[in-house]
């Protein structure tokens, strides 16, 4: 610290303690302190001049020059030690009491003189009666120029770090490999470009990191780069680590996790099934979207390809009513009850079936005793017309003729089986099936490994409903699947879910959408209130949505007023004319908006896949409720547009680990932190090498921890040595008496 104006250094304007040195004769002096870092960003110098350029104040730090007895001076006076030993001080100690001599040496003067330049982080005029310094306001471009990430600015864009010299680091501008020179010089506080082909900077002119963001970001404009640093965090106090519980600020709540979700509507549901699926979720006292989201998908599945819809008036494009379907929430929501319970009417379609499918078994059996007593017979005439040379062709045909195929068991539901076993399943049951899996993670994760590809490959097929599939097993030879349509349905919780998404989004693979088609996922907020329901379930509610599924199975698609074209394996239905010009401007409005490019990849794939879905839906609810079928109704299109809706805003929650990962992660850190399970002074790596959920790399703790500060729940400090510097982080001590 240099002062040459002649001032009397007051206990409460300097640290007590330091080396004092100063030169025979002159006034003023040096004082030597040690400063370890104490904040996140270098320690930078400080000049404060008047108007006649003399020094009055100079704060240096390492790498500057200075002199100390007992130096000469060119002028022959000597340098001495005065007093004092080397004492360890904090970077905005020192700063503080720089401005703090400077003002007394303006109040000395009477203000006559002012400062007029400076590279003071907090400059600002000098020009007050403050008897005290401000240490809680300074500009956002000084604060981004003390903690500004300029490495990662330039980084994004374009330039690249071609090699460091010391402390110097020289870049190659964009557009240029490493290899062509560096274009531009930083040394932690001033870029200076050499280059004359970097559009909106200027060739031979140094810029600070304020004044290069501004003109990267703003065309130049330093107040707009100044507001928009503001709306980042910058030109407040974050990096000052508190000494004491009562510097810190009071934390901050952090923001929602997760985003709002429409509440279901039971309007939303056929009618015929509307009290049924009310009636489930009040004595289960689970949300009603539990239900509802397994009962769409069971319709589906008893539908399948017995009728289709096509949702334009003159191109062949159809769409089979097959659905995806998830429900997410934590463990004790009742979501495995009522998923099971609108299934419960599948089973009992089974076990109908299976009666039927034993007496045509029994019914069987004396035709194969027949069959073969025949074939008996057959075969000594057959032996007679080869020996008489006339005849044999016509017998060894009837012989042929005589084989009855065995009868196949009517299936709705499977639970846990391999693409070849349901493969079999399917040409036996060419409707389609639906499959139940209590927990969809693992068997997501289970299509994920390596040597199922085969398998993902079909459910991408299976899920639109309308295509065939072929495999090749030496085992079992080449199987061709006329049908491949599979519903699904199945529960999530939100940790490995979200966990599964954060992996794809990072490249973990399974980016073919096939998540996207969980269309029906659903995640609501937990119930707030619970009561004891015990009675009997509604039997005439019941009994009206078993009426519907027995309609369904197996309905004869004529009686429903389907169309056939010839080629085409499934009949299918068309809207009325009001439905159609409602479908097709809310399509135009759908396109535009997976078009639009602000929403993130994964909900533009999510919210696209709408397009089959809401002809869907509307086919579902048009002949729940509508017998005699018909034109799929405006009615019916209505509901289905308003499930858009409702399940849009789920998609949203379901997504947001992907999309704002950052706030997620604060909030499981944040968790760590007040179980304990994080210490203060920890660092990024103490913190990912646990491999905590969530928290299982540096960029995810770094995005968490980013976060965290911002709602002073953390603060940073920057530990430099000799080699690598590293930041550690402090824990707000108010913070564990807070909720998150």
């Amino acid at each position: 610290l240099d002062c040459d104006e002649s001032v009397e250094l007051a206990p409460e304007y300097l640290p007590p303690g330091g080396i004092f040195t100063g030169r025979e004769g002159r006034p003023g002096s040096h004082v030597f302190y040690e400063c370890r870092g104490a904040r996140s960003r270098p320690f930078k110098d400080m000049l404060i001049e008047d108007k006649k350029k003399s020094t009055t104040i100079e704060l240096r730090s390492t790498g500057c020059q200075t002199v100390v007895g007992p130096s000469i001076h060119p002028d022959g006076s000597r340098y001495d030690r005065l007093e004092g030993e080397l004492v360890e001080v904090n970077a905005d100690v020192l700063e503080a009491a720089v401005e703090s001599i400077h003002l007394a040496i303006l109040r000395k003067r009477g203000h006559e003189e002012q400062v007029v330049s400076g590279s003071s982080p907090r400059e600002r005029p000098a020009s007050s009666d403050d008897q005290t310094v401000d240490r809680e306001s300074f500009r956002p471009g000084d604060d981004f120029n003390r903690r500004g990430d300029l490495r990662r600015f330039l980084e994004r864009h374009g330039w690249q770090l071609s090699y460091r010299d010391g402390n110097q680091e020289h870049y190659t501008r964009p557009g240029k490999n490493r290899q062509d020179g560096h274009s531009a010089t930083f040394n932690g506080t001033t870029f200076y470009l050499f280059s004359s082909s970097v559009a909106g900077l200027e060739p031979d002119t140094a810029y600070s990191p304020f004044q290069l963001y501004a003109a990267l970001e703003h065309g130049g404009d330093l107040h707009r780069a100044a507001s928009a640093l503001a709306e980042q965090g910058f030109g407040s106090r974050r990096d000052i680590v508190p000494e004491s519980e009562a510097d810190w600020p009071e934390p901050q709540d952090l923001p929602d996790e997760l985003l709002p979700v429409e509440s279901f509507d039971a309007e939303l549901l056929p009618e015929s099934l509307r009290l049924w699926i009310t009636d489930i979720a009040e004595r289960l006292q689970c949300p009603m979207d539990f239900p509802a989201v397994a009962a769409m998908v069971a319709l589906a599945g008893i539908v399948g390809r017995t009728i289709g819809i096509r949702p334009q008036r003159r191109t062949p494009w159809m769409v089979v009513p097959n659905l995806w379907g998830a429900v997410i929430g934590r463990p004790g929501l009742m979501k495995t009850p009522a998923l099971s319970e609108p299934l419960r009417v599948m089973r009992q379609l089974e076990a109908k079936a299976k009666v039927n499918f034993e007496d045509a078994e029994k019914e069987h059996k004396v035709s194969v005793l027949i069959a073969a007593a025949t074939k008996k017979v057959l075969e000594k005439q057959l032996a007679a017309a080869i020996k008489a040379n006339e005849g044999a062709e016509a017998i060894a045909q009837k012989m042929e003729s005589v084989d009855i195929p065995a009868p196949h068991r009517k299936r709705h539901l499977v639970n846990d089986c391999t693409v070849e076993k349901l493969g079999e399943l399917l040409n036996e049951n060419p409707n389609g099936l639906t499959l139940f899996r209590d927990e969809l993670t693992g068997f997501l994760k289970s299509l994920d490994k390596a040597g199922a590809e085969g398998s993902r490959a079909f459910y991408l097929e299976a899920w639109n409903g309308a295509g065939h599939f072929t495999y090749d097993r030496i085992g079992r030879g080449t199987v061709d699947i006329l049908a491949a349509i599979v519903s699904m349905i199945g529960g999530f919780q939100p940790g490995p879910l979200g966990e599964y998404l954060r992996k794809q989004a990072a490249g973990g693979g399974g980016d073919d959408g096939l998540v996207q088609r969980l269309q029906l996922a659903v995640w609501p907020d937990c119930p707030k209130s619970w009561q004891n329901v015990d009675r009997w379930p509604n039997s005439e509610s019941k009994e009206e949505a078993y009426s519907v599924f027995e309609r369904l199975d197996g309905v004869e698609p004529l009686f429903l007023g389907a169309e056939y074209e010839t080629g085409e394996d499934v009949p299918f239905l068309r809207f009325s004319e009001p439905a159609q010009e409602l479908f097709d401007g809310w399509r135009s409005e759908v396109e535009k908006k997976v078009r639009s490019g602000n929403d993130h990849p994964a909900i533009e794939s999510h919210l696209a896949k709408y397009r089959s879905l809401i002809p869907t839906l509307a086919l579902l609810v048009h002949l729940a409720d509508e017998p005699t079928g018909g034109p799929v109704s405006e009615t019916a299109l209505k509901r289905a547009i308003g499930w858009a809706r409702y399940l849009e805003t789920h998609a949203r929650r379901i997504y947001a680990s992907v999309t704002q990962p950052s706030i997620g992660a604060a909030h499981r850190l944040a968790a760590k932190i007040k179980n304990g399970s994080v210490s203060d002074r920890f660092t990024l790596r103490d913190v990912y090498r646990k491999n905590w959920s969530g928290l299982t790399d540096r960029k995810e703790v770094a995005a968490a921890v980013d976060v965290l500060i911002d709602h002073d729940v953390l603060r940073s400090e920057d530990i430099r040595t000799n080699g690598r510097s590293s930041t550690t982080y402090h824990i707000n001590p108010r913070f564990h008496s807070n909720e998150i």
